[in-house]
């Protein structure tokens, strides 16, 4: 959560600080990103099953308690998927360009660089808000934040980082806009369809 924070108000000083600890990925998993993924979706689940899920400017849908855990369990594993396959994508590209970067970099790069698009799950609850709006926002504040990433933890040649910082941007926009979308399919009963759920 802090780190969400961090990268959304000052990213530059927490990327410096994160390069000079170098963790490992399994730290980064354990102590930042699955605290966080988890504790946003958990508040998303809860506003839907407490405020419904918004349908168009004025309505809301009730959402059956089956639904929501099979929403918040995609989106959950969705989002690993996209940050260790992203991670993976962007090492093979970083070695293509003669970077020595380890997975561990890779990994946080990504997973700290997404950390504000999970920190908007928590606001995606409210029907009020539109549900692509609150990812814009997030994907706008991780794009910012991984322009400061690349640089520091990937460390690339100066003259190929501005592409790496590129495929980042593309991994995190694409994928999770993918992953997004499928979730979204779940919640309405497009995938997974239950009785009383989608069209």
């Amino acid at each position: 959560m802090i780190r969400a924070l961090q990268m959304i108000f000052a990213p530059e000083g927490a990327w410096l600080k994160i390069a000079e600890k170098n963790r490992h990925f399994l730290f980064t998993l354990f102590v930042s990103t699955l605290p966080l993924l988890a504790g946003a979706l958990a508040v998303e689940g809860f506003s839907i099953r407490k405020l419904g899920e918004g349908v168009d400017e004025f309505g809301k849908m009730t959402v059956p308690d089956g639904v929501i855990l099979k929403y918040v369990l995609t989106h959950f594993t969705l989002g690993l998927a996209v940050i260790f396959g992203g991670s993976w994508f962007l090492l093979s590209v970083a070695r293509s360009f003669n970077s020595q970067s380890s997975f561990s970099q890779s990994f946080n790069t990504m997973a700290i660089g997404a950390s504000p698009i999970f920190l908007m799950h928590a606001l995606d609850g409210i029907p009020a808000l539109n549900t692509w709006l609150c990812f814009g926002i997030g994907a706008g504040l991780a794009v910012r934040a991984l322009y400061h990433g690349v640089a520091v933890v990937i460390k690339p040649e100066q003259t190929k980082g501005f592409g790496l910082y590129i495929v980042s941007v593309f991994i995190i926009l694409f994928l999770g806009a993918l992953a997004h979308f499928i979730a979204l399919s779940v919640l309405h009963g497009k995938i997974f369809r239950e009785a009383g759920i989608g069209s």
